[in-house]
């Protein structure tokens, strides 16, 4: 019996040891070694991030630097100058002002002040003191010059080099357009009415002599 006890009392002895160490928690080990440990399992990735940690070791651009866009380019191929009032700086596409003041009828009578005026400053034939674009009987022979340039497009019936609205004898029989225009000059006279008014044609009568004839 004593033999027996000697035998199993150790084993029993292991066995309870063995069953209280399983029991118990495992400590946690302490860190000794002085270098701060990198666990980037458990660190929480940043808003935006993919979770996986950064490998190329380049630095984040944000955003690329804005550039301005122009709005308007500038077409004209001159120097700007930011002194000159009439450099828009941003190119002139539009009509020469001169160009623009030719094409205008300042008087309305049908014919653009480029017509009206070959001179600087624009001539005054009949010497009324207003210039030739501002004045709608431009010879002064009462006869309108929407009439004596119909369409706005000067005539010149006697060839002399000089329009009718500007020709007080406009087919050089001699005879005023005052005259051969009747009482009523915004509406000539066509004595042999063939079509031709008066004062633009050398026989008004139709009989074969001239007016200057006459």
């Amino acid at each position: 019996m004593g033999y027996v006890m000697r035998i199993f009392l150790p084993l029993l002895l292991l066995a309870f040891f063995l069953a209280v160490s399983c029991g118990e928690e495992k400590k946690p080990v302490t860190d000794t070694d002085g270098i701060a440990d990198t666990d980037t399992d458990s660190a929480e990735p940043d808003e935006g991030d993919n979770g996986l940690p950064e490998t190329d070791g380049l630095p984040e651009i944000d955003s690329l630097p804005e550039t301005d866009t122009p709005t308007e380019a500038d077409t004209d191929q001159e120097a700007d100058d930011p002194e000159d009032p009439d450099d828009d700086l941003g190119g002139d596409t539009g009509p020469d002002f001169d160009q623009v003041w030719a094409d205008a009828d300042d008087d309305g009578d049908g014919i653009p002040n480029g017509k009206e005026c070959t001179e600087d400053p624009c001539e005054d034939t009949d010497g009324d003191t207003i210039p030739d674009n501002l004045d709608d009987d431009t010879d002064g022979d009462g006869i309108p010059d929407s009439i004596e340039a119909p369409s706005g497009l000067p005539i010149d019936t006697d060839k002399d080099g000089i329009p009718n609205f500007k020709d007080t004898d406009s087919d050089g029989d001699g005879v005023p357009d005052l005259i051969e225009a009747g009482e009523a000059p915004t509406e000539p006279i066509d004595t042999d009415k063939d079509g031709t008014v008066d004062y633009r044609e050398l026989d008004a009568h139709g009989h074969k002599i001239t007016e200057a004839d006459e």
